[in-house]
C-alpha cells in the first residue's frame, strides 16, 4: 500500500543558483565587510586601543585600502566613510588632515 517516495532531483536552476551565490555573493559580502571594517580598525588605531604590534598587523592588512585611498578615484568615498568614524583626522569632504600610508608621489624620482 504505501510505496515510500523518492525526493524529487533538484532541477538544474536550483544548482545554478547555489553555484552563483556560492562563487558571486560571498565574496561580494566578505569585500563590503572588509571595506566597512576599515573605518573601526582606524578608530581604535587613532585612540591607542591596541598595542604597536597590532597596529603594524592592521597597516599591511589595510594597505590596499590605503592605497586605494591614496591613489584611485575611491579617496573621497573612503575618506567621507572614514570622517565617520574619525572626523579629527578626516574632514566632511574627504580630505585628510595627515598622510595616511604611502603615496604615489613617493616612488617620483628626481630627473637630475
Amino acid at each position: 500500500m504505501d510505496q515510500p517516495t523518492q525526493p524529487a532531483e533538484p532541477t538544474a536552476e536550483a544548482k545554478q543558483s547555489r553555484g552563483f551565490s556560492r562563487f558571486f555573493v560571498w565574496p561580494t559580502v566578505i569585500l563590503v565587510l572588509y571595506v566597512l571594517s576599515l573605518g573601526p580598525v582606524r578608530f581604535m588605531g587613532v585612540r591607542g586601543m591596541y598595542p604597536l604590534s597590532t597596529k603594524r598587523v592592521m597597516n599591511h592588512i589595510y594597505a590596499p585600502l590605503t592605497w586605494a585611498y591614496n591613489n584611485t578615484l575611491l579617496h573621497r568615498p573612503l575618506g567621507m566613510y572614514l570622517h565617520l568614524w574619525c572626523p579629527e583626522i578626516y574632514e566632511r569632504n574627504g580630505e585628510s588632515f595627515e598622510i595616511v600610508g604611502p603615496t604615489k608621489y613617493d616612488h617620483i624620482e628626481n630627473s637630475r
